[in-house]
């Protein structure tokens, strides 16, 4: 059990000191009168100070991690998010290790995650002043809105995360060979529609002139505008030649704007399905499949991802699509 130790108050040690001074061995007398022990008594004779001592809790001179060290490691980290402890280490000059600097980043609240890349100018005042022209043009139009964007996926476009043993890494067998991006050319209007869709093999600098051709047609004369991004293919004019005087064509003269394209949504829901899909297949058997089915492996592979395009569009209805418009109407 443990001992139950009684505190002599300053004001005790204080009349235990003037007794002992007056002489003689009264003061031992007294000190029991007052209820503390005889050690205790000749220990503050000894010491001779009538406050009694600090004990327990940190000793400031055994201290590593002060205050200071602590707000230079947050400053470093504040200045520069993917700085290593190594480096931290070497802003307080080795004072202390990078163990204890972990422990103090923790204490902090801050963790470590994956690096999210901003662009320097995606908030500048030219393109925030560029970013409300076009979001005041949007407002004001009453045609029909078209947006128009690419994508692209190979056939290692796969899921990132995976489950595995606690302790062991998720791991699928690869080859190494991807063979020929597949680009989606996608064309979609605010009521919710596909206007229209194509997929291509490899560059689609020389297939977006009729590209282009076939989305207004799909309008059937109706007058509407289309939006798209400042990408180099929506800067050339003979991409335009077979749009008709119905169709206005507009681009983001606003750079790193991509919450202003529901596109980007859209192509979101083709490549979680395409993602899907993929990771159930063995990649491992793709010669044999196409040697059953008579095929170049290159071919049989890009057959495979047509097909897969083909039903991942079927994700991609009426509702999904106004949500999208939605979701860019908010930040509109």
């Amino acid at each position: 059990m443990a001992r139950d130790y009684r505190v002599v108050e300053d004001s005790t040690r204080k009349a235990i000191l003037t007794k002992f001074k007056e002489g003689g061995n009264g003061w031992l007398k007294f000190a029991k009168d007052l209820g503390v022990k005889r050690t205790t008594a000749y220990q503050i004779v000894k010491k001779g100070s009538d406050k009694k001592g600090k004990w327990g809790g940190r000793r400031e001179k055994t201290v590593k991690v002060t205050a200071e060290i602590t707000a230079r490691l947050l400053a470093a980290v504040e200045q520069n998010a993917s700085i290593t402890l190594k480096a931290l280490r070497e802003k307080v000059n080795g004072a202390v290790s990078t163990s204890t600097i972990d422990r103090v980043l923790d204490g902090s609240l801050l963790t470590l995650k994956k690096i999210t890349p901003v662009p320097v100018d995606k908030n500048s005042p030219q393109n925030i002043a560029k970013r409300a022209v076009y979001c005041r043009d949007y407002q004001g139009e009453v045609r029909k809105k078209i947006h128009i964007d690419e994508s692209n996926y190979n056939l290692w476009t796969r899921r990132n995360y995976g489950r595995s043993r606690l302790g062991e890494r998720a791991k699928k067998k690869e080859r190494t060979a991807k063979g020929r991006n597949l680009n989606i050319l996608l064309a979609i209007s605010d009521d919710g529609d596909v206007v229209h869709h194509e997929v291509h093999p490899g560059s689609v600098t020389d297939k977006f002139r009729d590209f282009m051709g076939s989305v207004c047609n799909a309008l059937d004369g109706e007058r509407a505008v289309i939006y798209m991004d400042n990408a180099p293919i929506h800067k050339k004019l003979s991409n335009f030649e077979l749009v008709p005087e119905n169709v206005e064509v507009r681009r983001f003269d606003s750079p790193y704007s991509p919450e202003l394209n529901p596109c980007e949504g859209c192509f979101s829901v083709l490549k979680a399905f395409i993602k899907g899909k993929l990771s159930e297949r063995d990649p491992m058997q793709d010669r044999e499949r196409a040697e059953e089915q008579q095929q170049y492996l290159y071919q049989y592979r890009e057959d495979l991802l047509r097909g897969l395009c083909v039903e991942a569009m079927e994700q991609l209805t009426r509702d999904k699509i106004r949500g999208m418009y939605r979701l860019a109407d908010t930040w509109v």
